[in-house]
């Protein structure tokens, strides 16, 4: 488990919730706290079958005003699991200084604004 791209400045801590079933249906659980500090936690178990490693992980976002932010059950396979702080869909507006009259109407007095949105915290795949 590691944090990839948290703003350590809005987030206290990421609680990470693991399960695994084991194929003989004995369920295993895991809670892992990730901080600014935590660096790299792991979480090691035996597996009865090497080809089922499909475990489900929930993140829990403690911020620094006291709220929690949780997220729904993911499922995965992975071996190292990055995660993110919970704002990675938002957005910040770029307003062009531009003004640009429209060519339908030349002798018009509206005009259009263009708008480009810029991803934050975007993440390559």
């Amino acid at each position: 488990m590691k944090a990839s791209n948290v703003d350590w400045g809005v987030v206290d801590s990421i609680e990470v919730r693991l399960e695994y079933r084991q194929p003989g249906g004995e369920l295993l659980s895991k809670v892992l706290i990730l901080t600014e500090q935590a660096g790299t936690l792991s979480w090691n178990i035996r597996l009865d079958d090497k080809t089922k490693r499909t475990y489900t992980y929930r993140l829990v976002h403690r911020l620094k005003d006291g709220t929690n932010r949780e997220t729904e059950t993911f499922s995965s396979e992975a071996s190292l699991l990055p995660v993110d702080d919970p704002f990675r869909h938002l957005f910040a507006f770029n307003f062009c200084r531009c003004l640009i009259p429209r060519k339908s109407k030349p002798s018009s007095s509206t005009w259009r604004i263009p708008i480009r949105t810029i991803a934050t915290n975007a993440k390559s795949s």
